[in-house]
């Protein structure tokens, strides 16, 4: 019976045991967690720059060990977002067309070793100048060796082509009208790409500045290169074009027109950066156009002319919208009557409108009898009156300096004629 007993306790020891020790080990597996997280988001706090609705490409950093994702406008779908060994991933805005007010909600969530969670709201603001390409400030070694590696071929007037190496397998990016185009990829094991203007992107204005995106592995970096002049054999095609090239004169009301230029162009007509019409030349470089494509420009308006040749080589000329042909020769008709110099036209006689003075009767006025003094009447001087007066005034000291030499003459005539007849009697 002893033993049986001794058994039974020696069991429940072991047995309590067994269900007791894994205890410890959940909790510290527990606190490491905890600490784990709490070290998590000191070191990687999750930060969530302002988004914009003209934003385009936008890069940000987070700790590797945890996962984010984000839904626009309360949507139930969540999009996920790859992220980088080293934490950094690329949000490209331009496929889900976000506008001013819309609200962006994040969620973070940790792997199987951190259970992590947070959410974050993001309002979409306005549009701003240079907000389109949004990039992380934290640079991490990785990303300037990647801009280092990142290289593109100088960009002319002309150039179809342009050529430049990146990192492996990256996506490059035009932004074109306010848009991101279609991308293209460098080459999995060179790095090499070729990118081939389209069309709309071959009409280019020297001095313009194009911006290529590169993306990898949750980098961005973007190179802006300007338009250089055009290369010679670009000048000398243009010019060939030009001489090539006879556009007829623009008139309102008028139903056909016809022109010349170089062999299978394509022609395009705008007014206000508006496209009317675009068309090609045949094989004789001959081409006809609609003129109601004029009907609603005014006279002055200004039509562009583009003519482009098949290697991208183009030229643009204006053409002023003139009135109906009949009205136009008149108005040239009578210009012609006109006399060209003005001198040959007889200038009529200038009246002296000058004001002459005002000539006034002398008038009497009374003065009525007082105490102090009698006077029964006194006379005004005319204006006339008052002018002599004053001349004479003005003029009585030259009197006087006349009469004072001509005495000064006399007194010395006398006193010579004195002495000489003196003279004279004393010799006889």
């Amino acid at each position: 019976m002893k033993k049986i007993t001794s058994y039974y306790w020696l069991l429940s020891l072991v047995g309590l045991l067994l269900f007791i020790s894994p205890a410890p080990a959940a909790y510290a597996q527990d606190s490491s967690r905890v600490k784990q997280e709490n070290e998590l988001i000191q070191n990687e706090p999750f930060e969530i720059a302002n988004i914009y609705e003209n934003t385009l490409i936008y890069n940000g950093k987070i700790a590797p060990e945890l996962t984010i994702s984000f839904s626009v406008e309360n949507k139930e779908e969540r999009i996920e977002i790859p992220i980088s060994s080293s934490g950094k991933y690329v949000i490209d805005f331009s496929q889900y067309k976000i506008k001013a007010g819309d609200s962006l909600i994040f969620f973070v969530s940790g792997n199987e070793t951190v259970g992590y969670e947070e959410q974050s709201e993001k309002i979409v603001l306005e549009k701003e100048i240079g907000k389109e390409i949004i990039i992380s400030q934290d640079e991490t070694l990785e990303e300037k060796e990647f801009k280092k590696a990142t290289t593109l071929s100088d960009i002319h007037v002309d150039t179809r082509r342009v050529s430049g190496k990146t990192a492996l397998n990256a996506a490059i990016y035009l932004i074109k009208d306010k848009e991101l185009t279609k991308p293209i990829y460098s080459d999995h094991i060179t790095g090499a790409f070729n990118w081939e203007f389209d069309e709309s992107s071959v009409e280019r204005d020297e001095g313009e500045v194009l911006k290529f995106v590169f993306v990898s592995n949750g980098m961005v970096t973007v190179l802006e290169k300007m338009i250089l002049k055009p290369t010679l054999e670009w000048e000398m095609r243009a010019a060939e074009i030009s001489e090539n090239t006879i556009l007829p004169d623009l008139y309102q009301e008028r139903k056909t027109y016809k022109g010349k230029t170089i062999l299978l162009a394509k022609i395009e007509v705008s007014f206000l950066d508006q496209v009317l019409a675009e068309f090609r030349s045949d094989k004789d470089g001959e081409f006809t156009f609609d003129g109601q494509l004029f009907s609603a420009i005014p006279v002055g308006g200004s039509i562009i002319f583009t003519l482009t040749d098949n290697e991208g080589v183009f030229i643009s000329i204006e053409k002023i919208m003139l009135p109906e042909k009949e009205q136009a020769e008149a108005e040239e008709s009578e210009l012609d009557t006109k006399p060209k110099d003005k001198r040959d036209v007889e200038q009529p006689m200038i009246e002296d409108k000058s004001p002459k003075p005002s000539i006034k009767e002398d008038k009497l006025v009374e003065v009525p009898a007082s105490q102090s003094s009698i006077v029964e009447a006194t006379t005004v001087p005319s204006e006339s009156e008052s002018l002599e007066i004053e001349t004479r005034t003005d003029r009585s000291p030259e009197k006087e300096t006349v009469e004072e030499s001509d005495f000064a003459i006399l007194v010395t005539i006398i006193l010579v004629g004195t002495i000489t007849m003196s003279g004279f009697l004393y010799k006889y």
